[in-house]
């Protein structure tokens, strides 16, 4: 027969489980919005079956909006490049691009290895959406899935960190991530304005765990321009979240 533990040191050893975990600082990738960032797509034009198709190139500035990221007294910014392609039917619609991006990572000074360190990247994404509302125009929801690829002086950092540090875990230890959820998409028409909503709910996954992630991004077009301003984040397991805001313009190339 096994003897029961006091329960008194079931307790202490659960709060010291407690206390272990929540002293660890996680770290994954820097660029949260990347594979889940808004595609542009032209307007539906009430119920014809012609198809509309529109390719877009976008720009974006992104940044943490506090002075935290991963661990505290930490910044991140870069800016990013995308090319997409967009066609809408009456019932559904499908877009697909890639982009690539570059910045910093500045890192606390208390840890181990601090000081400004490089990100960069590139990666795909692909989504397929059903249409639905008035004239198929003002509502549409679907899956998403992207891949990416980070590397730079931030990357090695999270390497080199993972093995140096004891309250230092490294969430994303592969350079290639993959990003899956689906998102959501509202529209609104004014002439030959429109505006609206769009978010994602998913997933980044990597060997170590899968993450859980958010993006939402508001949107305005007019004619051939859109302007968006995305919130992305991630929720940790030491309770802290690493948010991203990003605002960027879009121009319809052909």
């Amino acid at each position: 027969m096994i003897p029961r533990l006091p329960r008194i040191v079931i307790v202490l050893f659960s709060a010291g489980l407690i206390a272990l975990s929540g002293c660890r600082t996680e770290y994954g990738i820097a660029n949260l919005n990347g594979p889940t960032t808004f595609m542009p797509k032209p307007n539906y034009a009430d119920t014809t079956s012609i198809p509309i198709k529109a390719t877009y190139i976008s720009g974006s500035y992104t940044h943490n909006a506090q002075n935290v990221a991963y661990g505290d007294n930490e910044q991140v910014e870069f800016g990013s490049i995308m090319f997409n392609h967009s066609r809408v039917e009456k019932q559904y619609d499908l877009s697909y691009g890639v982009f690539s991006f570059a910045g910093d990572y500045r890192v606390s000074p208390e840890r181990l290895n601090p000081g400004t360190k490089s990100i960069w990247g590139v990666g795909g994404m692909v989504e397929g959406n059903l249409r639905l509302g008035k004239h198929y125009k003002n509502f549409s929801f679907g899956p998403r899935l992207g891949v990416m690829y980070e590397g730079g002086e931030y990357a090695e950092f999270r390497k080199l960190s993972d093995g140096q540090e004891t309250d230092f875990v490294n969430i994303n230890p592969d350079p290639v991530t993959f990003h899956t959820g689906i998102q959501m998409r509202l529209n609104f028409f004014v002439n030959d304005f429109s505006f609206g909503f769009q978010s994602y709910w998913g997933s980044i996954s990597s060997r170590i765990r899968r993450n859980a992630q958010i993006n939402t991004t508001l949107f305005a077009n007019y004619n051939r321009w859109t302007f968006k301003a995305e919130l992305g984040a991630t929720l940790l397991l030491n309770n802290r979240g690493y948010n991203l805001t990003s605002f960027g313009l879009a121009y319809e190339i052909w």
